[in-house]
């Protein structure tokens, strides 16, 4: 089961009363080339990391991740989309 706190977390970039709406949500990363040269070895420093959220109507926003959020909330994006489609299908 999903905490209150990282629920916390994911309402922070979504806002709560919009998961109805919401079909799917994934992290990406943009790799940001200018800084890519800069980086020895494989440090991920330049990669801006993204929440993508992709709605019922397919529409598709992107919020820019912090890292630490991104540490938080990558073992817990499934289990987000399933607690979100089961509260769809309960009615809340």
């Amino acid at each position: 089961m999903i905490s209150e706190e990282i629920l916390l977390i994911f309402e922070k970039y979504i806002p709560r009363k919009e998961w109805n709406k919401v079909q799917r949500t994934s992290i990406t990363f943009e790799v940001l080339k200018w800084l890519k040269w800069l980086s020895f070895g494989y440090m991920g420093w330049h990669k801006k990391y993204m929440l993508k959220v992709t709605y019922k109507n397919a529409t598709i926003k992107w919020f820019p991740l912090s890292v630490d959020d991104k540490v938080i909330l990558k073992p817990w994006i499934n289990e987000f989309n399933f607690y979100v489609i089961r509260q769809i299908e309960n009615g809340k």
